[in-house]
């Protein structure tokens, strides 16, 4: 992610209308400029370093979860994976894949479904913004 200040906005979503972000990325720097634009924005965001962080996090806040943002490439358990296991736990969550690897984004992109989408690395703030409220309705 880039370190540019997000665009300005005129409506700022609230935790209620908007749900909670949980943002799963390995790379603690993407991890905190990626939290910080959407704090900025007023989305909650919890965060973990990896899949089985982030299934520990949506066991506990599951029901205020509006969209899981994660990276395809991680240790332990990669988003993918992570994604998988999450759906089947929680049907209908969203999923906001990310990823700088262009040839998995290709494999994996025909395997989309419903609720799920990719934002290509390195992006911008105003970019992240506006995945993040194409994904969560009413945000």
């Amino acid at each position: 992610m880039t370190p540019d200040t997000p665009p300005p906005e005129s409506a700022t979503p609230s935790a209620d209308r908007a749900g909670t972000v949980l943002l799963v990325e390995d790379d603690a720097m993407i991890r905190a400029s990626a939290k910080r634009t959407l704090e900025l924005r007023g989305y909650p965001v919890l965060e973990a370093r990896d899949g089985e962080e982030a299934l520990r996090l949506c066991a506990i806040h599951h029901a205020a979860i509006g969209l899981i943002l994660t990276d395809l490439v991680m240790p332990q358990m990669n988003g993918w994976a992570f994604g998988e296991q999450v759906g089947r736990l929680y049907p209908g969550i969203r999923i906001l894949y990310m990823s700088g690897y262009t040839d998995l984004v290709s494999v994996f992109g025909d395997k989309l479904g419903p609720g799920t989408a990719w934002l290509r690395k390195p992006f911008r703030a105003e970019e992240l913004l506006k995945s993040v409220r194409e994904m969560i309705p009413g945000s």
